[in-house]
């Protein structure tokens, strides 16, 4: 079985309007590894709200913090490199290399 992938809005994965998956399929080989969920305009609203929600709090952060918290960001996906490489590279079809050095 393939994982079921869920939307994540504000912090919280979230179910899609339409309640209906997606199959995602690896190119390479043509077979389903994952789905995702078959998102509408419910969904996108939702998602705009939460980023239009955060966008203040951040805001109101000192620029050192903001740059700590994106700094965090980046060293969290440095950490997970191979790992996203390897998804990237699943999902579309690119060599590992081509993921890890272009993509990631």
């Amino acid at each position: 079985m393939y994982p079921r992938l869920e939307n994540f809005i504000g912090g919280a994965f979230q179910n899609s309007e339409h309640s209906r998956f997606v199959p995602v399929l690896e190119p390479a080989t043509g077979q389903i590894y994952a789905s995702v969920p078959e998102s509408g305009a419910a969904d996108l609203k939702l998602a705009i709200d939460a980023a239009h929600a955060a966008q203040p709090s951040f805001a109101k952060l000192a620029p050192a913090a903001r740059a700590r918290l994106l700094l965090q960001l980046a060293d969290a996906i440095d950490a997970d490199a191979a790992n996203l490489a390897a998804i990237e590279s699943k999902d579309c079809g690119k060599t590992i290399t081509q993921a890890s050095q272009i993509e990631i």
